[in-house]
Order: C-alpha cells, then sequence, then structure tokens
C-alpha cells in the first residue's frame, strides 16, 4: 500500500484513490487498529478532492485539465505561477516553459502559436502523469542523471530500492541566464552536475 496508495510523512497519512470504490478497499484505519495505532476523530478528514499535505495543495488533476487556454499575459503569469511551485515534481520543466516565459517578457508581442499551446498542453499533461517521488533513504544508492539543452538544464536524482529498480527522489530544472547560454557543451554539462549537487 505504501507509495501505491498511501504516503506517510511522521505522523501524516494521505491516502489517494482513483475513485471512490477503491478508496473503500483500502482499509487503511483497519491496518491501523490492528497494529494497535489510533487516530483522533477530529484530525482525519475523507472523500476530499483536494487537500493540503505538507504545505502543498493536492487537488483533482481535472481542475488542471480544464485551466483555460490563456488569451493574454496575466493569464500566463497565473498559470505559471501555480505551476513554478510544483516544478520539483516535473521533469525537464524548464524545457517545457520556455515559449510560455517567452509571453511574459516586457515589450514581447502577444502571440500564442503552436508551440505555446504544445507547451500549454504539455505541462498540463506532465502534472496529471508525474511520477511518484520516493523518499531519500542514506543507506541507499544515489543515481544523478543529467541533461541539456541549448537553454536550460535538467537532472533526475533518484535511488535504488530494495526491488532493484531506480525510483526519482527529486527532478531539478533550470533556465539558463545570461553567460550560462554561451557555456560550450561540456561546460553547461559541468553546470547541470554541479547544480545537481547543489540541489
Amino acid at each position: 500500500m505504501l507509495d501505491v496508495s498511501i504516503v506517510i510523512y511522521l505522523d501524516d497519512i494521505l491516502i489517494y484513490s482513483n475513485n471512490p470504490a477503491d478508496h473503500q478497499k483500502h482499509k487503511v484505519l483497519c491496518r491501523l487498529r490492528a497494529n494497535r495505532l489510533y487516530c483522533k476523530e477530529f484530525k482525519y478528514e475523507f472523500h476530499w478532492d483536494f487537500v493540503e499535505y505538507l504545505g502543498y495543495i493536492l487537488l483533482k488533476v481535472k481542475a488542471i485539465l480544464d485551466w483555460p487556454v490563456p488569451w493574454k499575459v496575466k493569464n500566463i503569469q497565473s498559470f505559471l505561477g501555480f505551476a513554478n511551485f510544483y516544478c520539483h515534481f516535473i521533469h525537464e520543466y524548464s524545457d517545457i516553459v520556455i515559449p510560455l516565459i517567452r509571453l511574459t517578457c516586457k515589450g514581447t508581442l502577444w502571440k500564442f502559436n503552436n508551440k505555446c499551446m504544445a507547451a500549454f498542453n504539455e505541462l498540463k499533461q506532465a502534472f496529471t502523469h508525474a511520477p511518484i517521488l520516493t523518499h531519500w533513504v542514506s543507506d541507499q544508492q544515489l543515481v544523478m542523471e543529467t541533461d541539456i539543452s541549448d537553454y536550460a538544464i535538467a537532472a533526475i536524482l533518484s535511488i535504488y530500492l530494495e526491488d532493484s529498480k531506480i525510483h526519482p527522489i527529486a527532478f531539478l530544472s533550470q533556465s539558463l541566464y545570461n553567460a550560462e547560454l554561451n557555456y560550450n557543451t561540456h561546460d553547461k554539462e559541468l553546470l547541470a552536475i554541479f547544480k545537481a549537487f547543489k540541489y
């Protein structure tokens, strides 16, 4: 059940499901009781479409999928403001948002073209299909993968778990600015490694 339909952080338990019928099958409270762990009634909530958990607001994916297509700069800024908060959960976030960020630059004419629409849709899909991140375990082997483009660097930090599979624990994605844009490929790759270690 852990990391399949349940996430636990200290004494906070988050149970999630695709639908109400699956939610009833989890029987988490029965397992807690069987292990003599009890919850105070005023501390739990059931059947919410959104919840604040560890400072993050988790909401139904439908709200993101139904986000209207931006028709002015303020709409893009609003969407990016929401998305930026969750950028560490989306692989290659900085590469995806480049066409949208360009629209917000001062003096740029509004032209929401096919590239912008593709970026907007890709970002919405990334929210709905983002992999579940695993907690870092200090005695497990850490794996770092880095990637670069002309405009951004990215890294995935993962660990090997008991199932001998690699599980992501964090994503780093950052746009390149000023002098960094002029770095050669080798230096951009070193920058990605440096930023990943610093992360």
